[in-house]
């Protein structure tokens, strides 16, 4: 017979156990991501960011790839990069220059060549309008091993 406090000693060594392999198992799963997938997400996050401020289109996508389809709060998707720029023209055309913006990155899960993010991204504008909502990015390793966005949906912020 095991006494008391030598199962409340092995309750607490298993709860220790199993707590140590789901957190090993946490870490495997970040550390299994492609070596520059953060990378280039972080860089096309912020070229969002950059290109708002300084007005330029070209610069908010330049994180997008060939074939994107990108789709605003609205519910309006287009197709290829010269669309996705020609979006963005009419989001500066009718906001202006951002004064400051952020994208803060949630989830990302990988799935061969394939890798999907979301979050949340706001801006401000000169105007005094504020675009801000949820975010989901499905991002594509490109042939040169770059990942860039292929498929954006802006949601719209939650009442």
């Amino acid at each position: 017979m095991i006494s008391f406090t030598a199962a409340k000693a092995r309750a607490k060594s298993v709860i220790w156990w199993t707590s140590a392999l789901l957190f090993s198992a946490c870490a495997c799963a970040a550390a299994d991501l492609p070596a520059n997938l953060r990378q280039d997400i972080d860089a096309g996050n912020q070229a969002w960011v950059d290109g708002l401020k300084a007005g330029d289109a070209t610069r908010v996508v330049s994180g997008f790839a060939q074939n994107s389809v990108n789709c605003n709060a609205a519910g309006d998707c287009v197709k290829g990069l010269m669309a996705v720029t020609a979006q963005y023209n009419e989001v500066i055309a009718k906001f202006g220059r951002a004064t400051s913006g952020s994208v803060r990155s949630e989830t990302l899960h990988v799935d061969h060549e394939l890798a999907y993010e979301s979050g949340y991204a706001e801006a401000h504008f000169l105007s005094g309008a504020v675009l801000k909502g949820r975010f989901s990015t499905v991002w594509k390793r490109q042939d040169d091993g770059h990942w860039k966005i292929f498929h954006n949906v802006s949601l719209p912020a939650a009442p």
